[in-house]
């Protein structure tokens, strides 16, 4: 197999660029069975079918290296017909034409390429710190023996789905649930630890160092629920403890009892013992309570409870009962009194008759009473009765509205009812019941009448009205 090189030098070809692709493709159709047509560039020994080397490889020059591919703008790559697959041009303006047919894809400046249906842009390589993405389907990274490290200066540099998870890399802080933690593990939202594995025995299942010197861990085996101990060089090991275990350990007797004890002190002092061998009974100061709750002060003649201030210097009366005030102190109640009521009572009797019009608001005759409030103020009930008769019907062809409202002290209250006029000779009946705070003092008591609606009888007309029956009471309670 023979081997032909055709060289190609630029600068010093005297022919013209149809002359030398005639040469070549005569060349190439003599040898066309045996030979390998390679074309050099600065080079006399081209290694493929096109080799260009660059006149200066290395160094300061300024002459310009390099491969100029066909620059277009977008009209005219869209205007292209029969492209040969992998053509490549570089699109220089997209100010013509428009982004369909073969030029779908071109929207900007750049390199593309043809893949026998449209204009492919050759883009930057992509990755998650250019550009965000989405996964389409799982993936596993595999460290080996390499770390993986995120390096944040500012809260919440690193999450994970919102604030579920959140590094805050200016504070060195760890948020659940919060993306903006406080301490250096914020947890937002209840928690669910599981330090101890099914059907294994673990020592020391949870550790968590909490202060300068003290540490805080669980161990099921030597029954220390959790145990708080400091580790100060002046005095360590326990200074609180939580016990809980399921194998008695000596303490009580018997094996499979459940129990949970609170110790505090140095040395410790078990104060008190909760356990499912005495019908939930709770102890302070011992392990085998009688009753619900039962305290020994480990001193004969001592209860082991005591109220501060509340001594046996306090007067208290027979029949007194201990209770508790408005700050949480137990004090001394005395014996309930029988509770009084006061009344104050317009008896029922036949007033004189008085008139009412839709001008303002008439005194029922005889409801008018005084009421004194003792200091503190009283919540006044109030009950109103009053039957009466329209003894003459007022100028006019309607039927009004009249209304009977309480007031106190001058002042109308939102008690009120209201009937409609029935005709002349007819009765009609008001009643009202109330329930009103009032203030220390005394308080003036009254119903008013008057026409709130006219319905056709004359403005001002006066309307008589005779009572047959009244009833106006209000009580306090004392």
């Amino acid at each position: 197999m023979h081997k032909i090189t055709l060289l190609y030098f630029i600068k010093n070809n005297p022919y013209n660029y149809e002359k030398i692709t005639l040469s070549i493709v005569i060349a190439l159709t003599t040898f066309s069975a045996k030979t390998i047509a390679q074309v050099g560039i600065n080079t006399t020994t081209p290694a493929a079918t096109l080799d260009i080397i660059p006149k200066n490889s290395t160094g300061t020059s300024t002459t310009v290296d390099g491969l100029l591919v066909p620059r277009v703008d977008r009209q005219r790559a869209q205007s292209m017909a029969s492209v040969p697959v992998s053509t490549l041009i570089y699109v220089n303006s997209t100010a013509t034409g428009t982004q369909t047919g073969t030029a779908i894809n071109i929207d900007a400046v750049g390199f593309y390429y043809y893949n026998g249906t449209a204009w492919v842009k050759i883009s930057p390589p992509l990755n998650i710190y250019n550009t965000n993405g989405t996964l389409t389907g799982n993936r596993t990274v595999t460290q080996g023996a390499s770390t993986l490290a995120f390096t944040s200066n500012i809260v919440n540099g690193f999450s994970v789905a919102g604030n579920t998870f959140s590094a805050d890399g200016a504070n060195s802080r760890i948020g659940i649930g919060t993306a903006a933690p406080t301490t250096k593990l914020h947890v937002e939202g209840s928690q669910f630890l599981n330090a101890a594995v099914t059907g294994a025995a673990t020592k020391d299942a949870l550790n968590i160092n909490v202060g300068q010197d003290g540490f805080l861990y669980g161990n099921r085996t030597d029954n220390f629920g959790i145990n708080i101990r400091t580790n100060s060089s002046a005095d360590t090991g326990p200074i609180a403890r939580i016990n809980f275990g399921d194998i008695s350990t000596g303490t009580i007797s018997g094996n499979g009892q459940r129990y949970m004890s609170f110790s505090v002190g140095k040395p410790l002092n078990e104060l008190m013992y909760l356990t499912n061998v005495n019908g939930g009974n709770v102890g302070i100061g011992t392990i085998s309570p009688n009753t619900k709750l039962e305290v020994n002060s480990g001193t004969a003649g001592i209860s082991g409870m005591r109220f501060t201030n509340l001594t046996s210097a306090t007067t208290v009366g027979a029949g007194q009962t201990l209770g508790v005030d408005n700050l949480g102190n137990v004090v001394t109640l005395p014996n309930p009194t029988t509770a009084s009521v006061t009344t104050f009572e317009v008896a029922s009797t036949t007033e004189p008759t008085f008139n009412v019009s839709d001008t303002g608001y008439t005194i029922i005759s005889g409801t008018s009473q005084n009421v004194t409030i003792p200091a503190g103020g009283k919540t006044l009930f109030i009950n109103f009765m009053l039957g009466i008769d329209y003894l003459s019907l007022p100028p006019g062809s309607g039927g009004g509205n009249y209304q009977a409202t309480l007031f106190i002290d001058g002042v109308a209250t939102n008690e009120y009812m209201v009937t409609q006029e029935s005709g002349v000779g007819l009765q009609t009946q008001f009643s009202l019941s109330s329930v009103k705070f009032l203030t220390a003092g005394s308080h003036t008591l009254d119903v008013r009448m008057r026409r709130s609606a006219n319905n056709g009888t004359t403005p001002g007309a006066l309307m008589t009205c005779s009572p047959i029956s009244m009833s106006f009471n209000a009580s306090y309670i004392n």
